[in-house]
């Protein structure tokens, strides 16, 4: 089992309370088979030697955390620091890489962490699915209509009815729906163009650019660029939108599949339930 804990820490914020809240929440979710992941803005600039740095590592490696984040991840005009990190147990994570990626979104360098696999045996490009079609539905109808359902009937209490109903229920259930594997069906983000992909990476590079220069004519333009790119983003998304709804036979349904994909299906969930 995986656990990821994202930590942000205000410069100003009481240390001490920041380290004690960590080794709380570490001894409340421990066990030996969980391997533990922590990431965020701790504020502590891991390019230099510190007092603070040296509590916290000394804290972390009390669960053989250490972090790995070993190059700049806020760079000014003037400074450079590296107040990002990923902490993880290397002794189980063999085969990671980290590096730093400038999302142009904020100041700060988000940072990628590649882990290979953590159960070989999966393949993340298959799932396993039940195929629910008339063929198979009939075959299950076929299939109860021809039991003679004699181990229920003859069962002495309702409990031990009950389960032998379920039992024979169950293997019908399973024989007539196998789990058959399929190939995954996500086509990740449609609305992303080669355009849009292209127009992506240059303004990067204006945010890279810009951030190891004061020139006010290129802050100007990089302003303006990042300002239609976010409308013709915009425009993708509603016209992929609104051609997927459009060829839909069912355009209710559709519509709400894709407002689950975008807020996440739960939410809707939550709010019905509240």
């Amino acid at each position: 089992m995986l656990c990821i804990l994202t930590v942000y820490r205000s410069p100003s914020g009481n240390f001490n309370h920041f380290l004690e809240t960590i080794e709380a929440v570490l001894q409340f979710i421990y066990s030996p088979s969980l391997r533990i992941i922590i990431c965020g803005d701790i504020n502590i600039n891991y390019l230099l030697i510190s007092e603070q740095r040296k509590q916290l590592d000394n804290l972390l490696l009390l669960y053989n955390l250490v972090g790995i984040v070993d190059f700049p991840t806020r760079i000014t005009n003037t400074f450079s620091s590296s107040i990002d990190n990923v902490f993880i147990d290397v002794s189980r994570f063999h085969d990671y890489r980290v590096f730093p990626f400038p999302s142009g979104l904020s100041d700060h360098d988000a940072q990628i962490l590649a882990l290979r696999s953590l159960y070989p045996g999966q393949s993340s490009g298959a799932k396993f699915e039940r195929i629910v079609d008339q063929q198979t539905t009939t075959d299950f109808i076929f299939a109860l209509s021809n039991e003679s359902w004699s181990n229920t009937f003859n069962a002495d209490n309702v409990n031990q009815m009950y389960n032998s109903f379920l039992n024979t229920y169950l293997r019908i259930f399973y024989a007539s729906f196998p789990l058959t594997r399929v190939a995954n069906k996500n086509k990740g983000n449609q609305w992303i163009t080669p355009g849009i992909l292209i127009s992506c990476k240059r303004k990067r590079e204006l945010f890279l650019l810009l951030r190891t220069t004061n020139n006010p004519i290129l802050k100007q333009y990089y302003k303006k660029y990042c300002n239609i790119l976010v409308r013709v983003i915009h425009e993708a998304k509603r016209m992929t939108y609104s051609a997927r709804i459009s060829a839909s036979h069912n355009k209710t349904k559709t519509t709400w599949t894709i407002l689950n994909e975008l807020l996440g299906e739960n939410t809707f969930q939550t709010l019905y339930k509240n």
